[in-house]
């Protein structure tokens, strides 16, 4: 083997004076060999992040916020018509329902309805119906023109004109139209 010579010696030397081994080194590198050995679940329970502890609860808060709203608005809200509907109806006898226990175990008190003394209501006239719909307007000029001109052209010309309005329905065509390229002016010239 090779025996040190002086430089060797000295770089020894440096290296003891300026660098001690760490003792917790070793047990650093066991600790993370342990943890890639552990299982995932493991894993997961030993590292928790901050909203992974607080996002059920803020599902359940706006579940129940969700939940909140709609027993307000079924609770408070009537339909718009139903003022409107019965102001109009005609007025009904006081009615009293009895004290009970629903299905849901609350208890029910229905009390009864009491209305004020209101004149009756008019009802609204029918409107006008016309006998025939839609209604009959007078001709316009082209239209008595044309009358007066079946009522008093021969038959021929009554042919003709009904042959023209064939022809004006029938399906237009377009003869093929052709162009012939163009020389280009470098090729008369050498």
């Amino acid at each position: 083997m090779h025996e040190k010579d002086q430089l060797d010696l000295l770089i020894d030397s440096a290296l003891a004076t300026y660098a001690e081994p760490s003792s917790d080194l070793e047990q650093r590198v066991l600790n993370a060999l342990a943890a890639d050995r552990l299982p995932v679940s493991a894993k997961s329970k030993q590292v928790t992040f901050p909203w992974r502890r607080w996002m059920p609860w803020a599902v359940g808060l706006a579940a129940a916020a969700c939940l909140a709203l709609v027993l307000f608005i079924h609770h408070y809200a009537t339909p718009r018509g139903m003022v409107a509907r019965n102001a109009l109806s005609p007025q009904l006898p006081h009615a009293t329902a009895p004290t009970g226990i629903t299905e849901t175990g609350r208890t029910h008190v229905a009390f009864a309805r009491t209305r004020k003394p209101h004149a009756p209501v008019a009802p609204t006239p029918a409107l006008p119906k016309l006998d025939v719909f839609p209604s009959p307007q007078p001709l316009t000029p082209q239209e008595q023109a044309l009358v007066v001109f079946v009522a008093q052209a021969p038959e021929t010309e009554r042919k003709a004109v009904a042959e023209a309005q064939q022809k004006i329905e029938a399906p237009i065509s377009v003869a093929a139209i052709h162009i012939p390229p163009l020389d280009s002016p470098d090729k008369g010239q050498p």
